[in-house]
């Protein structure tokens, strides 16, 4: 059925003449048309909607809903009418932004402020009436991909009485549009230039500050460039971690801002500087390993550093001055380092990085070797608390200049203050191991030390009173009470033995406490010997007492 003259208002319109319809690409063109070979630069790649679809390229769900008029154009297949639909499908009103007539040929005329010879995607390609293979209704087609730097347009579109095609066209084929209307694609515009925070030195990450955009992008992407050569493509890192390559030239990073359906802006940042060389900072300074005594040997520990060299060089010193060859990790030290003392010096460098020479602390001065100890020495001295003990220093050799230094010990640990040669044992030594550490130092060599222990563990005496009572009826019974104290924390136990007028009597302490009795104790004057037995914890103790038993009964 014909459309009427209405409907051709709102169509695209075809070519009448044979040659003209050999070389139409609008939606005018009828099923035939599709099939003939295009012209140069105008290609079909899919036809109809299931096909496209099967092919991959979508009709944005039209193909379903194509019965139905949008913008008031006919529905069906109608360039005009699938347009608007993607137009509206993108967010635009229901409602046509231009007046009559709606033909296709009027489009870009109506909206002239937003038509331009810009390729976008999501912008309408258009053909004015008769343009570059049209019909007298012109043609409109949505653009889905812009290719060469704006040289080819890839389109989908629909035609009055053909199909839906994805086609591809060239500018050089004259198939090209007569315009192209931005309805709603329109670039995201930059209102404040990005730029590039950090410090350009190796080693240093620089960031890039995206900038202000309108509209509001919902994803910004940057690429880095050197001295105006790409180092990276788009990318949602907006960090540059400056390398080796990076020195010298000056960095510029290009912001990409997206959103859908607008064309993506794009905005350059100023340049750095050129970027500077690292600085190889010092994480561990270099040190020495070893013991500074000739015959042994030093190893340099070469320290770390901020990033990890590329060579190393060593060099020892001798009190400050450059010891000849002596260039290696390890130094032999012999009699003639004696005296002296030994640091290293330590070179690194690294590509792209400032150079570190860095020298470590020097050693103690250098020692012809060690002393030895010859002789041992001595404790003198009983080990009982209250008593002083006295050490006395053995032989060292060479025994020359030799000096010695003094520290007791108790159970192996240190005394507080006790440093010199004597030292009296205190409470807290009760029942210890004491012993003196004897050091022996020499201006020339390495000094050496011995323990030398007491032999037994340190004792005590403890005090002792003793109370004699005479009682009973007839006088004759005798108490006899020792007691014990002490200074120390040890418990007192052990025995009490008592002898008088040829009798003899044990018992067992108590608490510090010995209780014993003697009965028919004959009368007249007697002494008593007590005697508080020795133990390993306590040395003995002897007293004696005199009683006198009455006569008198």
């Amino acid at each position: 059925m014909r459309p009427s003259p209405l409907a051709l208002r709102h169509a695209c319109a075809l070519l009448s003449t044979a040659l003209l319809a050999a070389l139409l690409v609008t939606a005018g063109a009828p099923p035939a048309a599709r099939d003939m070979a295009p012209a140069a630069g105008s290609t079909y790649l899919c036809s109809g909607y299931a096909g496209c679809r099967g092919e991959g390229y979508s009709d944005a769900g039209y193909g379903s809903v194509s019965h139905k008029m949008y913008w008031n154009m006919y529905s069906g297949h109608n360039c005009t009418n699938y347009v608007a639909y993607r137009m509206i499908k993108a967010g635009m009103s229901t409602k046509r932004p231009f007046g009559y007539p709606g033909n296709a040929s009027h489009w870009g005329k109506h909206r002239s402020d937003i038509t331009d010879q810009r390729p976008s995607v999501g912008a309408v390609a258009w053909w004015g009436a008769y343009d570059n293979g049209s019909g007298s209704a012109g043609h409109v087609a949505y653009v889905e991909r812009v290719q060469d730097n704006g040289r080819t347009i890839v389109i989908s579109e629909d035609s009055w009485g053909g199909t839906f095609h994805w086609r591809r066209i060239t500018k050089s084929s004259g198939r090209w549009p007569t315009g192209f209307i931005h309805f709603i694609d329109r670039t995201v515009e930059n209102t404040a230039r990005p730029k590039i925070n950090g410090t350009a030195r190796l080693g240093q990450s620089l960031q890039v500050n995206t900038g202000g955009w309108t509209p509001k992008p919902n994803k910004t992407l940057v690429a880095w460039f050197a001295d105006g050569k790409q180092v990276r493509g788009w990318s949602a890192n907006k960090s540059l971690q400056l390398g080796p390559a990076h020195v010298g030239k000056r960095i510029q990073a290009r912001v990409k801002a997206k959103k859908w359906p607008y064309e993506s802006g794009r905005k350059w940042t100023w340049r750095t500087g050129e970027v500077k060389p690292g600085a190889l900072s010092v994480t561990r300074k270099p040190a020495i390993q070893g013991t500074p005594v000739a015959g042994d040997e030093l190893t340099a520990n070469v320290g770390a550093y901020s990033a990890k060299p590329d060579s190393v060089s060593v060099q020892w010193l001798a009190d400050g001055k450059p010891l000849p060859g002596e260039t290696g990790r390890t130094l032999a030290l012999t009699k003639q380092h004696a005296g002296a003392r030994i640091s290293v010096k330590v070179s690194v460098s690294k590509a792209g990085y400032n150079g570190q020479t860095v020298t470590s602390e020097q050693t103690e001065w250098v020692r012809k070797g060690y002393l030895r100890v010859a002789e041992s020495g001595k404790v003198n001295g009983w080990p009982k608390v209250g008593n002083q003990l006295r050490a006395a220093p053995g032989t060292a050799r060479p025994d020359w200049r030799v000096e010695a230094s003094y520290q007791w010990l108790r159970d192996g640990s240190p005394i507080d203050g006790a440093t010199d040669r004597r030292y009296r044992l205190a409470p807290a030594d009760h029942l210890r191991d004491i012993a003196v550490r004897i050091s022996y130092a020499h201006p020339q060599r390495y000094g050496v030390s011995e323990v030398v222990k007491v032999d037994a563990k340190v004792r005590t005496r403890p005090a002792m009173k003793v109370r004699t009572k005479v009682k009973g009826q007839r006088r004759d019974k005798v108490v006899v009470n020792a007691y014990l104290s002490t200074d120390v924390s040890a418990s007192l136990d052990g025995k009490v033995s008592v002898w008088f007028a040829g009798r003899g009597q044990s018992v067992r302490v108590e608490n510090g406490h010995a209780r014993l009795v003697f009965r028919r104790v004959d009368p007249g004057k007697h002494q008593a010997k007590v005697m508080y037995h020795q133990n390993w914890k306590f040395y003995r103790v002897v007293a004696k007492q005199q009683f006198r038993v009455p006569w008198n009964r």
